[in-house]
């Protein structure tokens, strides 16, 4: 899996987002040990940047942000076709002050009985 690259400046010139980068790519066990005799692993690679003078950012994985996920609840909170089948409820406070959303999925119209 090649690593995910944002630039600051291709986003402004060309409205990219993230794309995947690099060259030889390498991901292995190494002799660095955990407990239970498990390796650590470790991910090499080759990158060329295309702009001087550039900020650029580097993931594993494409990110998902706090934002990201309200939108998309809001979102399916409001779509007819699951509206009466979710039901979203504050669980609890993250240790950033965000609320940690619950939610709950069921046929709402069947009796509290078999929502269980």
């Amino acid at each position: 899996m090649k690593p995910l690259l944002y630039s600051e400046i291709d986003a402004q010139r060309y409205n990219r987002g993230w794309i995947r980068c690099g060259q030889d790519v390498c991901y292995y066990a190494n002799s660095m040990k955990r407990k239970g005799a498990f390796h650590y692993y470790t991910l090499t690679f080759s990158l060329y940047f295309n702009n001087d003078y550039d900020t650029v950012y580097l993931a594993h994985s494409y990110p998902y942000t706090y934002s990201d996920l309200m939108r998309y609840l809001n979102k399916i909170e409001q779509d007819p076709r699951s509206k009466d089948k979710l039901q979203r409820k504050t669980l609890c406070q993250t240790l950033a002050g965000n609320p940690c959303d619950m939610l709950t999925i069921t046929n709402f119209s069947d009796p509290p009985e078999k929502q269980k």
